[in-house]
């Protein structure tokens, strides 16, 4: 009871004030894919972490993926940014449609991505 009592007829608390840091973006999003054999579909891609010292426009594209399910190319990628904080929190920012098709050149990305040590998850 003097628990309760001190909760709800004690002082009103005050604000709390905390400060959170970008340390980096998320690149994730939807693309058009071109499969195997034929045929077109939409596919989720992975969500991939940027950290602030490595955003650059090149290794935004480079995160444009086929989620893993392996196509023959990307034609079209529908994609969102996001802030991400120290706190693990995301913060949409902005979207953007990519409208070329994304071949084995740029498509292959992921592995420049592995090199500087950015990875998908």
């Amino acid at each position: 009871m003097g628990i309760r009592t001190r909760l709800l007829g004690g002082p009103i608390m005050k604000p709390k004030t905390k400060t959170i840091t970008q340390v980096g973006i998320v690149v994730s999003g939807e693309t058009l894919i071109h499969m195997w054999g034929g045929g077109k579909g939409e596919i989720t891609m992975r969500k991939t972490f940027i950290p602030n010292d490595k955003i650059t426009k090149d290794n935004i594209l480079r995160c444009v993926n086929d989620g893993g399910f392996g196509c023959e190319s990307i034609e079209r990628a529908f994609v969102i940014i996001s802030i991400k904080y120290d706190n693990g929190s995301d913060e949409f920012d902005r979207e953007f449609i990519v409208d070329h098709p994304l071949h084995t050149k740029l498509f292959l990305g992921w592995n420049e991505l592995n090199k500087q040590g950015i990875k998908s998850y």
